[in-house]
């Protein structure tokens, strides 16, 4: 979120999980859905450009930063760094949504949440491969080629809509797709 210190979000900014970073060979970062709008309650359930500019933007300065602080810790060795993106579980007609989302919000699924999701992907995917990093396209995974697929049962969990296994199996997968490069061990 905007002016808020991405580093912060390691644990107290200890020098513990700095260590840790530091002396990974494989990074896996995963962008959080309760950074989106229709999660937070921003923009007001209008989820155009202008909320676009006003949360996507500082998100992807947040991640640069994240991917600048990775790069200093790791000090030019080798590292597979492996960026999930979020994926539209707005869209009706797959899993049943309608504990988490009101009929507002589920009507823009296909629109202006998609067009959201379309820049979001975009713009952080942009950021990652300046970082010689990877960008772990879940949305084109879980809502297809167009991003109008809806998510079809069985990838969650019915009280809190997070990822059951076969949900975190197909991100694995979609890890796995990708490969272990630059690592050569």
């Amino acid at each position: 979120p905007s002016g808020s210190n991405p580093l912060s979000r390691l644990p107290n900014a200890r020098p513990a999980p700095r260590k840790a970073i530091a002396q990974a060979d494989l990074i896996t970062l995963g962008v959080g859905f309760n950074s989106l709008p229709w999660i937070t309650g921003a923009c007001h359930k209008v989820f155009d450009a202008a909320c676009r500019a006003a949360t996507i933007t500082p998100f992807v300065a947040d991640m640069d930063a994240i991917l600048s602080e990775i790069d200093s810790l790791r000090g030019g060795r080798p590292t597979a760094v492996r960026v999930t993106t979020p994926f539209n579980d707005v869209v009706a007609d797959g899993w049943d949504n309608t504990a988490f989302y009101g009929p507002t919000v589920l009507a823009q699924g296909p629109t202006t949440v998609r067009a959201f999701l379309d820049d979001m992907v975009a713009r952080t995917c942009a950021v990652v491969r300046s970082h010689r990093a990877k960008c772990v396209n879940l949305y084109r995974a879980f809502n297809g080629p167009n991003g109008k697929k809806p998510l079809g049962p069985g990838f969650f969990t019915p009280k809190f809509g997070d990822l059951n296994q076969p949900g975190q199996e197909r991100v694995a997968a979609e890890i796995m797709k990708l490969g272990f490069a630059p690592l050569t061990r």
